[in-house]
This record gives C-alpha cells, structure tokens and sequence, in this order.
C-alpha cells in the first residue's frame, strides 16, 4: 500500500518531496492514491492545494468529483480555474451547472477554463445539455455556449445556429459562423459560404 508513503510526500516540507509525490501519483491507478491526494488538500497550502487539484484532473478519477465541485467555489482564482479544468476530466451531467455559473465570472482565467472543462467533458448527455442550456441562453453566455458548441462539434445544433450568422451583434455574429464552420458537413459549406458574402 503505497497510501503511508505518498501521505508522507504530500506533507514534507522540501518541494522534491512533493514533486515525487505527484509523480507517483500520476504513475499509480490504484483509486486508494485519489482518496490520498483529497485527504491531503485541508493541510496543504493553497500553491500546492492547485497543484493536487491538477493531478486530480490528470487521473480522471470520478471519485474525486465532490472534492473538486467545493474547489470550484474557492475565492482563489488559480485553484478554482485549476478545479473547472479538472472537472472536465472527472464530471458528468450534473457539473454543467457549475460551469455555466463559472462562465458569468467576471475573471477571463475563470471562463476560459469553464470553456474548456465543458469542451472535455464527454458524452452525448453533455451535447444535449449544452444544446438546452444554448436555446435559453443570452449575451455573453449564449456566445460561450456557442463557442462550445463548435469546439464540441454538436452537428445538431447546426439548425439553431445559422440564423446567428446575420445576427445584428458582431460578436455573436462572428461566433457563430465560427461555430457553423466547425459543425457542418461539406455539402452544406455553400450555405455558410453565402452568408460571408455582401
């Protein structure tokens, strides 16, 4: 059981414990090392709190989840963007919520993070909440959810898309023909080729 040893790591004053530390954790698959690394976040401090969070995002452990959802809520802005990106690797439908409140924030670090956590996380569940969360969007979010949308590739929301292209609003406008370029299909490149034409 590596769990004594690693703990030990984790809380050694000298930063080449440490460092060993993450590297056997990145080495070993064992979920007993996730619960480790959580167990150690409340004694750490907060440059390496960022840097546990990290490798929790690397593992992809889904056990590590609710650690990560409480560190997403930090006033420290490294650590909270460090525990969006790394929900991206460990979420599931129920941290699209967070990550749409993450988008609203007033830190380009912050939403660009949430951005790309929501671009990671996987499965067709997420497509569909971000085609949902898109349609009653406004403003600034509704250009986020379109740039996720695009970065996704979510070919169905292609419908709802395309009359963003003559939006009257030049951000939204050229976000979405970003988007259209990264959705559709090229039998349907003519369209947008019409659209970028006076």
């Amino acid at each position: 059981d590596a769990g004594p040893l690693l703990q030990e790591l984790l809380s050694a004053p000298d930063d080449a414990s440490f460092a060993m530390a993450l590297t056997v954790s990145r080495e070993l698959d064992a979920s007993s090392v996730t619960h480790v690394l959580i167990s150690s976040l409340p004694t750490l401090p907060p440059p390496r709190q960022t840097q546990v969070i990290r490798m929790l995002g690397d593992r992809g452990d889904p056990a590590a989840r609710d650690a990560l959802v409480q560190f997403a809520g930090s006033s420290d802005v490294a650590m909270r963007a460090a525990a969006l990106l790394a929900l991206g690797r460990t979420g599931d439908v129920s941290t699209i919520s967070i990550l749409l409140a993450a988008a609203s924030d007033s830190e380009a670090e912050i939403v660009a993070a949430a951005r790309q956590a929501m671009v990671t996380l996987p499965g067709d569940d997420i497509d569909v909440a971000v085609g949902a969360a898109f349609a009653a969007a406004e403003g600034s979010l509704r250009r986020f959810l379109i740039d996720v949308i695009g970065q996704r590739r979510i070919k169905s929301a292609a419908a709802e898309l395309a009359p963003l292209a003559n939006d009257p609003d030049e951000p939204t406008r050229l976000a979405a023909l970003r988007a259209l370029g990264q959705v559709i299909d090229a039998p349907q490149l003519p369209v947008l080729t019409a659209r970028l034409l006076p």
